[in-house]
This record gives structure tokens, sequence and C-alpha cells, in this order.
């Protein structure tokens, strides 16, 4: 009964769970002011618990302005303030975190159109994450998906197409992924199995699609190794013809390296 409970703000499902929990509960959001917890007030995270209550940290002064970045700083956040941890410090440590690599990371900006790396996303929900965060430059999304599905459902994704002008699809999973961009109306490219370098590939597919103040986000809802070593690979070898691009040159290969494979 003297246990706390850190859970998502809205979630009906957790809610549920929450009427059969003897202990306390705090609410985290990336969007929205909680009554305990940690929320979002005029462009802050702020903190109302019984330990600590006032202003966290501004949203200015995150790596990423995404709702489930500020969504996980806020989770964080309560859970070192429940175990003790002081205010300003936690503050500090949350302006300074950045996430690891192939994280929603920002490749480059170029012609107007920000290309981001979000190769770690290898299941729906996190790519719907990705998917929902604004883009930069106020246009729509030029989507780069597809590897293989691991027996996940990947219509789940249908919701979350509002945002997407195109989507580039490469993998095993590129024909699931169309069949739901369809029904969805988002028109699609599918990078031909064989290809020599299929990232070059869906590179320069994206890149005729996007426009300016557009956002061309690999985000794959799928694990890599059909076609990679692993996702640190996919997102480096995306970076790599990305920046051949802007660079004037041809896509081509990336050269092969030991870097960390993973799903």
């Amino acid at each position: 009964s003297e246990d706390w409970a850190v859970v998502p703000a809205g979630d009906e499902l957790v809610g549920a769970l929450l009427e059969r929990a003897p202990g306390h509960v705090a609410r985290f959001d990336g969007v929205a002011p909680v009554t305990v917890g940690v929320g979002v007030e005029h462009d802050a995270l702020h903190v109302h618990l019984p330990m600590a209550d006032g202003r966290l940290v501004g949203l200015e002064e995150l790596s990423s302005d995404a709702p489930h970045h500020r969504a996980n700083v806020a989770a964080a956040a309560t859970i070192a303030l429940l175990a003790g941890a002081e205010l300003a410090g936690v503050g500090r440590a949350a302006a300074a975190f950045r996430p690891g690599g192939h994280r929603s990371e920002l490749v480059l900006v170029h012609d107007g159109v920000h290309w981001v790396d979000d190769s770690k996303a290898t299941n729906p929900h996190a790519v719907r994450a990705a998917l929902g965060a604004p883009v930069p430059g106020g246009g729509r999304t030029v989507w780069v998906a597809g590897g293989q599905a691991k027996g996940v459902d990947l219509g789940a994704l249908a919701p979350a197409m509002d945002g997407v002008r195109h989507a580039v699809l490469l993998g095993e999973a590129a024909q699931q992924l169309r069949a739901m961009t369809t029904a969805a109306g988002v028109p699609s490219t599918v990078v031909p199995e064989g290809a020599e370098d299929p990232m070059a590939a869906a590179v320069v597919a994206a890149a005729a699609a996007a426009q300016p103040g557009d956002r061309v986000l690999l985000s794959p809802a799928c694990a890599s190794f059909d076609l990679f070593d692993g996702y640190a690979d996919r997102g480096r070898r995306f970076a790599h013809a990305v920046q051949a691009l802007a660079a004037g040159g041809a896509v081509r290969s990336a050269p092969d390296t030991d870097e960390g494979a993973g799903r």
C-alpha cells in the first residue's frame, strides 16, 4: 500500500489495471499536465509529487520535441524523484540526456528536407510514436520501412498513415506493408528484390517523393536481418546514402564495418 505505480496518463488498459492496485499512482505525460506526477505545463515539464513540486526542465532544453521523447523523460524523472533524487539534479539530467544512435536521429537537412534515422524502431508501436512526432519543416513524411516482420501484424500501422505522403518499402515485409499503405490511400514504391544496394535505392526513391518541408523517416517496423547485419548497420547505410545524395555524387553502397548488430 505504500508503493508507487508510475503509469502513462490516459491509457485505458492501464487505468483498468489500476482499479486493483493498492498503492499510490503517479502519472506521466508528454503533452498535457498531470495532477500527480510529471507532465507538460507552460512549455516545460512540471512535477507534482509529495517530495517535489515545480518546474523540472524547459521543453526547448530537451534533445527532441517528439511527444514520446517528452513522455519518456517524464516517466524517468517521476521514478527518479520517487526514488529520492533531487529536483534540480533530475532537471539537469533530463536536459543533458541524448538518446542512443538510430533513435529518431537527424542525419541532415538538404533542400528543405529533414532526413531522420530511426532504424531502432523495429516494431509497430515504436513506428507509431515516430510517425506521430511533428515534422520540423511543417510538411509531411516520406516513410522508409520494411524488413523481417517477425510475425507481427503490420496492419496495426494503418491509423498512423494520415501524415504520410509516400512510403518506400523494402525487404521481406514490403508487400505486406504495401497492402496496408494502399488500403490507407498512401502511394508507395517497393525496392525490387535483388537490388544491388537496397538502401541506396530506397534513398533515391524517397528523395524523388519528398518535397521541401517534408521529413524522410527511416522507421522500419521490422527486424533488419534479411538485408543488413543489424539495425545499426541499416541506419549507417541509410545515413551514408543520404550524405552521398546531398553531396551530389552517386549513391553507392557504404563500406562494410563491424558496427554493432541488433534487431
